[in-house]
């Protein structure tokens, strides 16, 4: 009985601890949002935060985007190369995914699976894609 408790009480002491983030420099949570409002790319309260998905952390990162009724809404690769290439030119913590996530000055959740499609970046069924896809983007704004 008590050999079965201390299995019982290992097994969940293990699974408990792959289900916590693991330590990292919390600067980014400051560092990347300021970062992105000072490039000048129509961005305010700007965020970022990192959460995990099963056994694997994302960064998401967000804010307003201003953009105009015109505009459709629409957010060009262009944009989301340079949101990438500040986001990944800041020091983010480690990560598997980055998930961005805007909204318009009506609060309103601005779609950006076009713009990855156009990007031909997999998206997740969470929005996010992966780093490896991010860095792409963030090196094809450079060129």
């Amino acid at each position: 009985m008590i050999v079965a408790a201390a299995i019982l009480f290992t097994v969940g002491a293990a699974v408990a601890g792959c289900s916590q983030l693991p330590f990292h420099d919390e600067s980014y949570r400051a560092r990347i949002p300021d970062a992105l409002q000072e490039a000048e790319l129509g961005i305010s309260a700007a965020w970022a935060e990192v959460g995990l998905s099963g056994f694997v952390e994302t960064l998401y990162v967000g804010g307003t985007l201003e953009i105009t009724e015109e505009s459709n809404k629409a957010v060009s690769t262009k944009l989301v190369g340079e949101v990438i290439d500040v986001v990944l030119s800041n020091t983010p913590p480690p990560s598997t995914y980055l998930q961005l996530s805007f909204r318009d000055s009506k609060d309103t959740l601005i779609d950006l699976s076009s713009t990855f499609q156009e990007l031909d970046v997999a998206v997740r069924g969470d929005g996010s894609i992966s780093m490896e896809d991010a860095k792409s983007i963030a090196k094809d704004e450079h060129r």
